[in-house]
């Protein structure tokens, strides 16, 4: 009371204070709390009953008469920062929540990590003891899922301050990182480890431009978009830069209504190649052809809005022609010079996925010579002839 506040603390039943856990469940009570009562119903389960027991505190420290209802916080490090959040999740007149390191977070990734040890080696140890054959699993990780704070987190209605270490492994990072990112309320993240770590290099994060996400949701980085779809990891063009590409395109082309076809070619051109090119590396092929059909659509209104009076077949021939086993090619031929000028078709770039450096790899050991030189050879192979640099502008590697 001398500081201004007021501070409840839970001691939680059957953890070794005064507050008892009664009993009463079918089952193994070996090796930690979160298995406490699975074998039973999910409302015998231990951590249930601690949860609920968290909301209850909240409601008794509310009608203290020296409390402010609408002044009242929670905050709690590793079990502690779960029960924060489910504190936060069962009573929404908490304004604030600062979990530290939260545990009880994402059962099963815990498992597909393999990090079931020390916090988590209950869940190992109930396996081996209770399904170990793993008959069950699906069913064990559903009904662990009444306990894990990724599916409360929604509840949450005050504002969320979370602190997480990107070392952590006893509350693994990414499991933290399944609550927070469920939350809809105000949140933000504080990450001692790498705000440290910059700071002694005088750098700071920049809180707009920081986003935590789980990899399975993805996140966007210079253009592409990171993501693992059922445990593999794909690299795509992004959505955002795909619609920005082709709207470049479609301005490009309202822009010159009037312009002859080949002079709109070379204008088109440079753009496509280059977007196709450097997006060549990922997963790009679907997006490609998306995008020829896209710009295959824009250059039909184009060429209609050209010649309104002329029919279907006569606007195709003037525009439009095959060249061995593909149809609709925008090509243009030029009067005054020889040959054509077609427009490039994205979905023609191969894709080619590209090859890391070896790591003891060393350009200046005479010894890795031979490998340098058939990787510079190997790398010129295999950049299209658009694309290529003079001799000296490459780099080593």
């Amino acid at each position: 009371m001398s500081f201004g506040y007021s501070v409840f603390a839970l001691d939680c039943r059957g953890q070794g204070g005064f507050s008892e856990d009664r009993g009463g469940v079918t089952g193994t009570t070996l090796k930690g709390h979160i298995i406490r009562g699975l074998a039973d119903a999910p409302q015998q389960l231990l951590f249930r009953q601690i949860f609920l027991d968290t909301a209850q505190l909240t409601g008794i420290a509310m009608q203290m008469p020296e409390v402010d209802p609408k002044r009242v916080g929670a905050t709690g490090g590793s079990q502690g920062g779960g029960l924060t959040l489910a504190c936060a999740a069962l009573e929404p007149r908490i304004k604030r929540a600062a979990p530290i390191f939260p545990f009880l977070c994402d059962y099963q990734r815990v498992w597909e990590m393999d990090l079931a040890t020390g916090a988590y080696e209950e869940l190992k140890t109930y396996f081996r003891h209770f399904d170990p054959h793993h008959e069950r699993e699906q069913e064990i990780f559903t009904k662990l899922g009444y306990i894990d704070c990724q599916y409360l987190a929604p509840r949450i209605r005050g504002e969320v301050l979370m602190f997480t270490g990107l070392m952590d492994q006893i509350c693994p990072p990414s499991t933290q990182f399944a609550a927070y990112n469920k939350i809809t309320a105000k949140k933000n993240m504080v990450m001692p480890v790498l705000i440290t770590f910059l700071a002694e290099r005088g750098l700071s994060l920049s809180q707009e431009k920081t986003k935590i996400t789980h990899i399975t949701e993805g996140f966007n980085f210079l253009g592409w978009n990171v993501r693992k779809y059922n445990g593999k990891l794909l690299i795509k063009p992004s959505k955002a830069n795909t619609k920005a590409h082709l709207s470049k395109v479609r301005e490009i082309i309202k822009t010159n209504k009037a312009i002859k076809q080949v002079d709109l070619i070379g204008i088109l051109n440079p753009v496509l190649r280059g977007w196709a090119n450097y997006h060549r590396h990922s997963v790009a092929k679907d997006v490609f052809a998306h995008n020829d059909s896209e710009i295959w659509s824009m250059l039909w209104k184009w060429a209609k809005r050209r010649h309104p009076k002329k029919n279907f077949q006569w606007v195709m021939d003037k525009y439009f022609h095959t060249r061995k086993n593909r149809k609709w090619m925008f090509i243009a031929n030029n009067a005054g010079n020889s040959g054509e000028h077609r427009l490039f078709i994205e979905a023609s770039i191969p894709i080619r996925r590209h090859v890391k450096i070896r790591t003891k790899a060393n350009p200046y050991d005479p010894a890795w010579a031979e490998y340098f030189t058939a990787r510079k050879k190997q790398m010129r192979k295999s950049t299209p002839l658009s694309c290529r640099v003079p001799e000296g502008a490459l780099f080593e590697a």
